[in-house]
């Protein structure tokens, strides 16, 4: 900021000669006025001052006795005074802002954050169909009205909110945690089990109850019937509704080798550059992806000039060289490997599920080691299925 500030009011480099240069800067300080990058060398200071300061030290030099002398000139107001003659610059000049306003009206870049499991190509296609892409014209779009459109479209998201900053948009997601397929109650259904277990609890609302409590059961056997037959023998269908809770064995398991091929990076980038120009892609990096083992990555930098994102955007295809290195892992280090995996697959396959007691067990042979744990657990059993009339 403090270059800039000088670059548009001007600075002056200067040198004194003779006289009390001490004296001299006494003054100055005393005065207020500012000077930066002092130097003296064989009797002669030099130093830098604004050129409004530099107009008020003739009475201070004649107090110290020294000669000022203009060294260099810097800023705005010198290079406007040598190009004023020079209408093509001052031209060119109000184009360029112009340019820069005209861009300012146009959305250039739209970023998606907060998806994980809703992929942000069909929100960009969503908006994209709406009217909402790169390029559109910021004025014709109301946010909020644009915002209840993609909550109607896109069911998939509980929350959405399209932050406009300069030239650039960010879309903010939330999703929806979509609760399983209910059969509509007017329909009849049966009730039946997801896994095998042993009955804890059986609570029936609706139906008739085909197991009882402390029965063991199999996976899909009946739990509790949609069928009612009344008293003259007559059957009557239902919308059968439980609470079955059982307790089930889940059992998880995973095979650790001892010897592993890992990929080592070897320090060997190769960048291939390309220009996106509303949406026509110009390679500037010529030659086609390189042989070997390779990682590839994409990454996509917008141009901006302060906050205005331009439509251009420099893409680049990253290739990272690797090695494919052989390790052998000990029991310990392969049983650590196993119990970090076993941890993510009991998160994904037993969320939500209640587990009462859990049982470890190792096993190895010469070339790998298993891990196994089965768990004890106590969860609804129950789903329902649609009794189907032809």
């Amino acid at each position: 900021m403090i270059r800039l500030l000088r670059f548009l009011f001007g600075s002056v480099r200067f040198e004194s000669h003779g006289g009390f240069p001490e004296r001299f800067l006494n003054l100055c300080a005393q005065g207020h006025f500012p000077l930066w990058e002092v130097k003296s060398r064989g009797g002669t200071m030099t130093a830098y001052t604004t050129v409004k300061s530099y107009k008020k030290f003739r009475p201070i030099a004649k107090k110290a006795g020294v000669r000022l002398r203009v060294r260099e000139r810097r800023g705005l107001p010198f290079l406007a005074r040598r190009y004023r003659k020079r209408i093509g610059i001052a031209l060119g000049v109000l184009v360029f802002f112009a340019i820069l306003w005209v861009l300012s009206l146009f959305v250039w870049s739209v970023e998606v954050t907060g998806n994980a499991s809703v992929s942000t190509d069909y929100i960009l296609n969503n908006l994209s169909a709406m009217g909402f892409h790169q390029g559109a014209l910021k004025s014709n779009f109301d946010v909020a009205e644009l915002q209840r459109r993609c909550l109607v479209e896109m069911p998939e998201l509980s929350w959405i909110a399209i932050n406009i900053r300069g030239s650039n948009a960010v879309v903010e997601v939330r999703e929806r945690d979509l609760p399983p397929e209910i059969i509509p109650s007017d329909r009849p259904c049966n009730i039946k089990a997801s896994t095998a277990g042993q009955i804890l609890e059986l609570e029936v609302y609706d139906g008739k109850a085909m197991v009882m409590r402390g029965e063991g059961v199999t996976e899909g056997q009946l739990l509790v019937s949609g069928v009612i037959e009344n008293k003259q023998g007559e059957n009557t269908l239902k919308h059968a509704r439980a609470k079955v809770i059982a307790q089930t064995e889940h059992t998880l398991t995973v095979e650790i080798p001892f010897t592993q091929t890992r990929k080592a990076a070897t320090g060997t980038v190769i960048d291939k550059k390309s220009l996106d120009f509303f949406g026509l892609n110009i390679p500037i990096s010529f030659g086609g992806a390189p042989q070997g083992n390779y990682l590839r990555s994409s990454i996509k930098k917008p141009l901006t000039i302060g906050s205005f994102s331009l439509p251009i955007s420099c893409q680049i295809e990253r290739y990272e060289e690797y090695e494919e290195t052989t390790v052998t892992l000990s029991p310990e280090e392969a049983l650590a490997q196993a119990k970090e995996q076993i941890a993510v697959m009991e998160s994904e396959q037993l969320d939500g599920i209640e587990i009462v007691d859990r049982q470890e067990s190792t096993s190895s042979s010469d070339t790998s080691l298993t891990y196994t744990i089965v768990y004890i657990c106590h969860e609804n059993i129950g789903y329902e299925e649609e009794i189907l009339l032809n």
